[in-house]
C-alpha cells in the first residue's frame, strides 16, 4: 500500500512543472498504426479482388440469388479439389 490518496493519484504526472512531449512515443505508435492499417488494407484488396475474379468467371447465365444444391456448386469434389486458397504450410 502508498500512502498516495485515491483522489490525488494522478497529481504527479498532471501537475508537472516542466512537462515534456515524448515526441517519440507518439511517432512510434503513428507509425504502429499506419503500419498495421497498411496491412489490414492490403489483405482487404486482395480478397475483395480474388472474390471480383471469381464473379467475373461466373457463366453470364448463372443467377447468384438461385439457390442451388450443394452437389451442382462443388460437382465431384473429391476429383476436382483443388487448393488454390488459403494457408499453405
Amino acid at each position: 500500500m502508498s500512502d498516495t490518496k485515491w483522489a490525488s493519484r494522478w497529481d504527479a504526472y498532471l501537475k508537472m512543472p516542466r512537462g515534456q512531449v515524448h515526441w517519440f512515443s507518439l511517432i512510434n505508435s503513428m507509425v504502429v498504426v499506419l503500419v498495421l492499417s497498411g496491412v489490414v488494407t492490403i489483405i482487404l484488396l486482395r480478397t475483395v479482388r480474388r472474390d471480383l475474379v471469381k464473379c467475373a468467371s461466373l457463366p453470364p447465365n448463372c443467377h447468384l440469388s438461385r439457390i442451388t444444391p450443394y452437389e451442382e456448386i462443388l460437382g465431384d469434389a473429391e476429383a476436382d479439389f483443388k487448393e488454390e486458397f488459403g494457408w499453405k504450410l
